[in-house]
């Protein structure tokens, strides 16, 4: 009686929480399952089986989102992660001392809200007024259309994004380089290992835990990609950056397709399930 007395204590703090899953998350994603089957016609929602996935699998938008997703995804985690741990190797290294000056200055960046960095990076890709066209200028290159070029806007965001989200996994690396022990380090130098073969053979499989993390936490917010398409491109020029995330919020309050809209978001959901099963499965695999 007191095992329950007290499971039943842990279950009631737990309640809240629970609660606010339950109706901001677990509902909403049943609903979006539900109203993925139906059409919304005479101001009522009728059945509509799998209508909505036919046209989500017939249309080129949708075939096109995809593969600028995929190519954004691919590009920008892997950078992201190959130059966060450059970075954090590089002060771990180099500067011990002024860690604490570098986790502020890189952390920084992510506590401004991503509406107000999609501006400001908006702003610098001004073909006109713009800061990158401005310098350019100075070396004779002629201006640059960075967000109305089809060729360059996708690349575009993402640069923006590199610079501005590299903050948070900088930190979590070097975390993860502090938490080595010491005495491993220690033997590898006596036996003559050098810098080189120290971060191969060492700290990067010791890392292999946090930069499984990042690599599926970079991966579903890449696939979800939507505030600075929407403030900076509107998934434009040509659809060049329009993005999955991006597409749904279109088909759903711009088309006023809200059936179809849930289709998108759950095939979405099940392609980032999938990526992510995946990229467990691979790097948690046994040597």
């Amino acid at each position: 009686m007191r095992k329950i007395r007290e499971a039943s204590s842990g279950y009631l703090f737990l309640l809240p929480a629970f609660t606010v899953f339950l109706t901001f998350m677990y509902y909403p994603m049943l609903k979006s399952i539900k109203m993925s089957f139906q059409t919304f016609r005479n101001n009522q929602y009728e059945w509509a089986g799998l209508a909505n996935y036919k046209t989500l699998f017939t249309n080129g938008d949708f075939l096109n989102s995809i593969i600028i997703t995929v190519t954004y995804a691919l590009v920008f985690v892997l950078l992201s992660i190959c130059i966060a741990v450059v970075i954090s190797l590089t002060i771990e290294a180099s500067f011990s001392k002024f860690q604490p000056i570098f986790r502020a200055a890189f952390y920084l960046p992510g506590v401004v809200p991503g509406v107000v960095m999609a501006l400001i990076w908006r702003w610098f890709y001004d073909p006109n007024a713009g800061l990158f066209n401005y310098i350019l200028s100075l070396f004779g290159i002629s201006e640059q259309m960075w967000l109305g070029d089809p060729d360059l806007a996708l690349f575009s965001l993402i640069f923006m994004q590199l610079c501005t989200n590299l903050g948070p996994f900088v930190l979590i690396i070097l975390a993860g380089l502090t938490s080595i022990q010491r005495d491993i380090l220690e033997s590898a130098r006596i036996d003559g290992a050098g810098k080189l073969a120290e971060i191969i053979f060492i700290k990067l499989p010791q890392l292999k835990p946090t930069l499984l993390y990042l690599l599926i936490v970079q991966t579903i917010n890449a696939f979800q990609v939507f505030t600075p398409v929407y403030l900076m491109t509107n998934g434009g020029p040509n659809g060049a950056t329009d993005t999955i995330a991006y597409l749904i919020y279109s088909t759903a309050f711009r088309s006023g397709n809200i059936g179809l809209a849930s289709a998108q978001s759950i095939v979405l959901m099940i392609i980032i399930s999938i990526i992510a099963l995946v990229q467990v499965r691979v790097l948690t695999q046994k040597d």
